[in-house]
């Protein structure tokens, strides 16, 4: 089984945006990082789309059709997802 991936639209000197690369890298998710620094016009484009004026910009995607799931949101998003997921691992598996 094949797991999603994260695509997260970035600004390299963002510390929302390190918080969340480190959120995904301690996860140890797959993802693609995008860094907007020199592409202004399509984070605006972005903002624009997704009616979200802040970055990161985070989506998760089917890992075979590399569709968008859905829009995370942003940093805070990413880690309330991160620990959704956990309890709802936690659930499944309880401790002996």
């Amino acid at each position: 089984m094949m797991h999603n991936y994260f695509h997260i639209y970035a600004l390299g000197q963002c510390p929302y945006c390190i918080e969340a690369i480190a959120v995904l890298n301690d996860s140890k998710a797959n993802y693609v990082l995008t860094v907007l620094d020199r592409c202004s016009a399509h984070m605006d484009f972005l903002k624009e789309k997704h009616q979200y004026m802040t970055v990161p910009m985070i989506f998760e995607h089917d890992a075979e059709t590399h569709e968008v799931i859905k829009f995370v949101g942003g940093c805070s998003d990413l880690k309330e997802l991160f620990s959704e997921k956990e309890a709802k691992e936690n659930e499944a598996c309880p401790l002996p």
